[in-house]
């Protein structure tokens, strides 16, 4: 199905687990995006976003005009998303140095030792559960 990823056609909690990777830096407007999977999720948004401190990330998105916002994509950046959408951050890690479609598969093998947390991973990882009501008392 295609859809607006601002006014996703479910209605609230229509899953258990919203995903998303590579899309929110490329939308002009990325809090609403997140917003819209918090609203369909019932528990959890998992979103996978290109890291901007990463150097190969930092340059590919100054040289390709399409990955352009990859550059406000700093932890800081990703975590004020997502905590506005009233989402916690359980886990948000860096990690990967496999960049989609381009990485040469000579390298692939070595290039999986990074597949851990590593501070200058190419990808932001973060598992988030939306914030439960206090119940009155």
């Amino acid at each position: 199905m295609q859809a607006n990823a601002e006014a996703l056609p479910f209605p609230d909690a229509s899953f258990d687990v919203a995903f998303e990777a590579n899309l929110l830096h490329h939308v002009p407007n990325p809090a609403k995006v997140i917003g819209e999977m918090a609203r369909v999720s019932k528990e959890a948004v998992v979103v996978i976003e290109p890291k901007r401190n990463n150097p190969v990330m930092f340059a590919f998105s100054l040289l390709v005009a399409a990955e352009r916002g990859g550059l406000r994509f700093t932890r800081r950046f990703l975590e004020d998303l997502l905590s506005a959408s009233d989402l916690n951050v359980l886990y948000f890690w860096a990690t990967g140095m496999i960049s989609q479609n381009n990485t040469p598969r000579l390298l692939v093998p070595l290039l999986q030792l990074f597949d851990v947390d590593f501070f200058l991973g190419e990808y932001h990882v973060s598992i988030t559960a939306k914030v439960r009501p206090k119940p009155r008392s």
